[in-house]
């Protein structure tokens, strides 16, 4: 025991130097943070609802306050949106992701432990001891490398989880509308219902009065079944697409009111000018691609680094065997390349780092030809919505009030003004869903975008046609310098 306490104060007085560097090394601390307030400020800058990261009793008292509030009234897009992003529990896992890449910045930061050995051997009144201290001083050197590429791998985090953030926003808000919409064709069928139901029963009568063939009563009656099972089956889907609108804001019933109709379109459709280069500045997932060409860059430095091997134990021992007299001294081990030289590994990197730029590549590609679609999409399903909008559901209109007209002169059959007044629901109904394309081209445009649209500028006389993009290319992704 001694010997033992003996070497260790000459250990400690020969490693001061190393175990200050080691302290030094050891500075980097986890946040609690865990560089969420990034993600809210990339998310900030793309939205006007609030992103939180449910961590505590405290938190999710505040979401689920907000939550209530918001649905104490019918839901519009927004609420729902700031619903989802409190609520969704797959995006909250997904902030975990946040904490696992700093661990891994941190732990970069820090210098592998030194490890102690002790033997001791007997054979008789004989014995033979040795106790030492090893320290991977390669490790020690390695961690600016190491430590830089899990900091770029952090940034790559953020970037993708804000990414992540932005793109569930709009899929909710293309879910509203397509739930809202859902609901008010499903209302809208009922009245059709109504309408065929009172036709059959009113062919039903004529047929025994001897008034009507079993052709006519059987053509009545087949409308009416068809319209009950279009009715039963909107109501389908107006149930299961409020429950993935429910499931994606995270709430665990779909008990809740939304307003009676979409909202307008614009009058004029919408003008944007050069939303690829918006895209470009914009988007999340570009940034993302920009930055995980960094990691691998970074990764593929820390490869070459060690590709020779990631050890060079530094030690210091004490031997002692029976009466001889204490030997100490230091001590060296070194990995020797013979059958490893670490080709493969940087072969590895290589390739990754040459997916990255095809990715990063193609990621701009489907920025820019994103943007243009998505706004072609727009204009179009402005037009189609102002066509159905200002010209047929109008003259569907003036059709039934023409119809009534003749129906009240006895010059057409109440089975003429039925049949008119189902042709005029129909109308509305194809106005709800080219309404509710509008609103989904809207919420793709931006998220195609990457962030919020600017100004539109009016252009009438669009009719739906967009122009193929004839801007620069962007230049092909490089290497990081």
């Amino acid at each position: 025991m001694e010997n033992t306490h003996s070497y260790l104060r000459h250990a400690c007085r020969a490693h001061a130097l190393l175990l200050g560097g080691l302290a030094l090394s050891g500075c980097a601390s986890l946040s609690p943070d865990a560089g969420f307030k990034d993600v809210q400020a990339l998310s900030a800058a793309r939205l006007d609802q609030r992103v939180q990261w449910n961590r505590s009793p405290e938190d999710e008292k505040a979401a689920a306050e907000i939550t209530k509030s918001l649905l104490a009234q019918p839901l519009i897009a927004d609420a729902a949106v700031q619903i989802a992003l409190l609520n969704n529990r797959g995006l909250q896992a997904s902030y975990g992701e946040l904490g696992v890449a700093q661990a891994e910045v941190v732990r970069a930061g820090r210098a592998a432990n030194p490890v102690f050995s002790a033997q001791r051997w007997s054979a008789g009144d004989r014995f033979k001891s040795e106790i030492g201290i090893e320290f991977n001083f390669l490790s020690l050197l390695l961690i600016p490398l190491k430590l830089q590429a899990q900091q770029a791998n952090f940034e790559y985090t953020k970037l993708r989880l804000g990414a992540e953030v932005f793109g569930l926003a709009q899929e909710v808000r293309a879910q509203y509308f397509v739930t809202l919409a859902a609901a008010q064709e499903a209302v809208m069928q009922q009245a059709i219902v109504t309408s065929a139901e009172a036709a059959a029963e009113l062919a039903e009568r004529q047929s025994r009065a001897g008034n009507l063939s079993l052709k006519g009563l059987a053509k009545h009656e087949v409308i009416h079944a068809e319209a009950v099972s279009q009715a039963t089956r909107l109501r389908r889907r107006s149930f299961s697409e409020r429950e993935k609108l429910a499931r994606l804001m995270g709430l665990r019933t779909a008990s809740w009111a939304l307003p009676g109709k979409l909202p307008e379109i614009p009058a004029d459709p919408p003008r944007f000018e050069d939303l690829g280069r918006l895209a470009l500045e914009q988007r999340l997932d570009v940034q993302a691609a920009r930055q995980e060409l960094e990691v691998a860059a970074r990764e593929l430095g820390v490869t070459n680094a060690t590709r020779f091997g990631d050890s060079v134990m530094i030690g210091y021992g004490n031997l002692k065997e029976s009466d001889e007299p204490t030997r100490r001294g230091p001590s060296i081990e070194l990995e020797l390349p013979l059958f490893d030289q670490g080709g493969s590994r940087v072969y590895r990197d290589t390739t990754r780092l040459r997916q990255s730029e095809d990715r990063l590549a193609e990621t701009v590609i489907k920025a820019r030809s994103e943007a243009r679609e998505r706004y072609n999409d727009l204009l179009a399903a402005h037009a189609q919505a102002a066509r159905v909008q200002k010209t047929i559901v109008p003259l569907r209109r003036k059709m039934l009030a023409q119809t009534q007209l003749a129906y009240n002169g006895m010059l057409e059959g109440v089975y003429d003004l039925l049949e008119s007044y189902r042709e005029s629901v129909l109308s509305d109904q194809m106005a709800i869903d080219a309404v509710k394309d509008y609103w989904i081209a809207l919420a793709e445009l931006e998220h195609s975008v990457g962030g919020k649209l600017p100004a539109p500028t009016s252009a009438r006389g669009l009719d739906g046609a967009l122009e193929p993009d004839t801007g620069p290319a962007e230049p092909a992704p490089g290497h990081p310098q």
